[in-house]
């Protein structure tokens, strides 16, 4: 049998979450994209600005389940660019989500929320990154800064 699975911490980020873009209902739920403004990272090899435009776009299931797919990218302290890709999900009791949703405060041990990130890094001192795969996860909130820690 493999080695369990050893993480090492990679980040902290916070990042403001604003209004969420209503698609409305599709065939597979209700979607919709939540846009991402300015931000920071820190770590022990990594630091800098989310670069405001990335998008958290979001299917919620009829089951309550929210898929989460984010894209964009990162401005490290040293000027390299960084794009960074995410899916996940989030659910939780109805009430809760119900709760959250409508952009309450809810405290993040009332529900899951995990995500699988990668990063597409140049040649250079981050190219490492791009060799990993970082497990994600996070509080929500709306119009509020959101930490999000990394593990990879």
């Amino acid at each position: 049998m493999p080695d369990p699975i050893q993480l090492e911490w990679l980040m902290t980020a916070e990042v403001q979450v604003l209004r969420p873009v209503q698609v409305g209902q599709v065939p597979t739920g209700f979607h919709q994209g939540v846009p991402i403004g300015t931000g920071s990272f820190a770590g022990p090899r990594l630091r800098g600005t989310v670069i405001p435009g990335s998008y958290d776009w979001q299917l919620i299931q009829s089951d309550g389940i929210a898929r989460l797919d984010v894209s964009g990218a990162m401005l490290t302290h040293d000027g390299v660019t960084i794009r960074v890709s995410s899916k996940g999900m989030r659910h939780g009791p109805p009430a809760v989500m119900a709760r959250l949703n409508a952009g309450e405060v809810v405290p993040p041990d009332q529900y899951y929320m995990r995500a699988l990130a990668r990063f597409d890094a140049p040649a250079g001192p981050y190219d490492w990154l791009n060799k990993a795969l970082f497990v994600s996860w996070g509080e929500y909130y709306i119009n509020l800064t959101v930490p999000k820690n990394m593990k990879g």
